[in-house]
Formats: C-alpha cells, structure tokens, sequence
C-alpha cells in the first residue's frame, strides 16, 4: 500500500471547520496538535489515490485563507499495533496456528 503524509498548519479560526471536512477525507490517519495560539498542526496519512482529492480541497482553502499551509511527503513504511496485529495474524493462519 502506498501512502503519502499531508501536513497542514491550519489557522485555528478556520480549524473547526476545516476540521469538519477533512475527517470526511479517505484517512489511514489523523492528528492533530495545537501548534501555537494561533495555529492548528494536523498530520493525515492517506493513500497516495486519495491524496489529490485532500489536496485539492487544501488548495481552494488556502487560496481563501491566510496562514494555511501545506505539505505532501512520501512515507516509506508506516508501522502501528494494527498494522502488527494483522501480520501475525496472517502468519499464524499461513503456518496453520
């Protein structure tokens, strides 16, 4: 599975809002951290096929709205519990256990 990071600095006015709509998004994941008094720092892993549509919406955003930026980069592995879980499942049914 390829997946692709989007990271967003979003101003915290708009974040509700934005907020709202992104977790509407295909997401593998989401975070979201307050970054300063002012801003909203959110992380969403996706799918690289979803990743243009995010994008797209973050683009009309942030023509509208001052001091949201934006970020893609690629993810080379991603690791959690549930990713684990799944393996050593599937390795047990392989082996029979």
């Amino acid at each position: 599975m390829s997946l692709q990071l989007i990271e967003a600095y979003i101003p915290k006015k708009h974040f509700p809002k934005m907020d709202e709509k992104l977790q509407t998004f295909e997401l593998e994941s989401y975070w979201c951290t307050e970054q300063s008094e002012a801003s909203t720092f959110v992380r969403m892993l996706v799918k690289t096929k979803d990743a243009e549509e995010i994008l797209n919406y973050l683009e009309q955003a942030a023509k509208l709205i001052d001091g949201l930026e934006v970020m893609l980069l690629p993810v080379h592995s991603f690791i959690n519990r549930k990713n684990v879980e799944s393996k050593e499942d599937q390795e047990n049914e392989e082996t029979g256990q």
